[in-house]
């Protein structure tokens, strides 16, 4: 699954975004690649610090939720998910309306009647490691009004802002989940010992800081036989959201 790299280093040209379907064609086609069961998926939601011991009673001035399409997201577990403003695609963002937005049903946040969203494209352009980790991403910040999306810094976005964390294998079985609402629940079927690099959260087992504990939040869900029952690829409609 070499494909995602060869997409995602075209020349800014040819890397358009038609009127009807704004997302990039990195993003398309990694869509795509997930429909046909051949990618790993990740969800990453971020609200800010403050906000964490209030979220069970208070909407957060903002959420982010990182979608992310990787062709070996254990490569990723084992050597690091980096990424920074450089990874940004300049010219694929846009500011819509949630409507319904399924990230949010999916991350049990649509109770919290977000109005307004910012979306953002990054790909991984290089590979420090040289591992095949290769991946694009969706980042959408959801806020109460247009003045704190356009305000948001992406150097916001952290380990110690990061709420829940969630990957499914390309058949759509859960194989990492981390909750600060209910670390109880945490868990990692690829690497079992040590902290993960980069833009993942505390290491699983270890406890959330003191007053964490008790909050009563958000999480993803399973079936018993740890199959991910929503998984789903959103519609068009959503797509363009």
């Amino acid at each position: 699954m070499g494909s995602y790299q060869s997409t995602a280093h075209q020349s800014r040209a040819t890397r358009w975004c038609s009127r009807s379907s704004p997302e990039p064609d990195a993003w398309r086609l990694a869509h795509q690649s997930s429909k046909d069961h051949k990618s790993w998926r990740l969800l990453e939601s971020f609200i800010p610090q403050k906000a964490m011991a209030t979220v069970s009673a208070t909407s957060p001035k903002w959420l982010a939720i990182m979608e992310i399409f990787a062709e070996n997201l254990p490569s990723l577990m084992r050597n690091g998910l980096y990424w920074t403003e450089a990874n940004l695609d300049p010219d694929g963002g846009y500011i819509a309306k949630p409507r319904d937005n399924k990230l949010l049903l999916y991350m049990n946040w649509a109770s919290h009647s977000f109005t307004h969203a910012r979306v953002y494209f990054l790909s991984e352009q290089t590979s420090a490691s040289g591992a095949d980790g290769n991946w694009v991403a969706r980042l959408i910040v959801f806020a109460h009004d247009v003045r704190t999306l356009g305000d948001f810094k992406l150097d916001q976005l952290s380990r110690d802002t990061m709420f829940q964390a969630w990957g499914v294998n390309p058949d759509g079985h859960g194989v990492y989940s981390f909750s600060r609402a209910r670390p109880q629940s945490n868990f990692n079927t690829i690497v079992v010992d040590g902290p993960l690099k980069g833009f993942w959260p505390a290491p699983v087992g270890e406890e959330v800081r003191d007053g964490q504990e008790d909050l009563k939040g958000e999480g993803s869900s399973v079936n018993d036989d740890g199959v991910d029952e929503d998984w789903e690829q959103p519609d068009k409609e959503e797509q363009n959201l």
